[in-house]
């Protein structure tokens, strides 16, 4: 977990240090957070519901702030990406949305995938492929 950003947070797979698994760590991650809520959800009177987006790509990653507040994090447009993603989970009413890069590189592990098409997503000028996980 890298940041807390109100009441969503940041998390990392695959830095500081690179990962060939990143995507399938993420997304399992992912999974069970969902499974977790469900099982928190069954015993409270007031369910919580999460909405999860998961992108990968190139990202500046680093100390990064002025000399007198630094912290260690991701910047770049993967990571904004992430953010829309999970924004769109309100509008499709999903939980769980992936790109088509996380989707590709899930291979065999992404076959639940169900595609939503070409979505527009704020901030972009072309219209996003978008994936989502049951």
């Amino acid at each position: 977990m890298n940041k807390f950003l109100g009441d969503g947070f940041l998390a990392l797979f695959g830095a500081p240090f690179e990962a060939e698994d990143a995507a399938h760590r993420a997304v399992a991650a992912g999974r069970e957070m969902l499974a977790a809520n469900d099982r928190v959800n069954q015993a409270a009177s007031w369910p919580l519901r999460i909405g999860i987006g998961i992108h990968i790509g190139e990202v500046v990653a680093g100390n990064i702030g002025s000399p007198r507040r630094k912290e260690y994090t991701v910047i770049g447009d993967t990571v904004n990406f992430a953010s829309r993603l999970e924004s769109l989970n309100k509008e499709f009413n999903s939980q769980f949305l992936i790109s088509a890069d996380v989707r590709d590189a899930l291979g065999e592990d992404g076959k639940d995938a169900l595609s939503l098409g070409e979505v527009p997503v704020r901030g972009y000028d072309q219209p996003m492929t978008v994936w989502q996980l049951g």
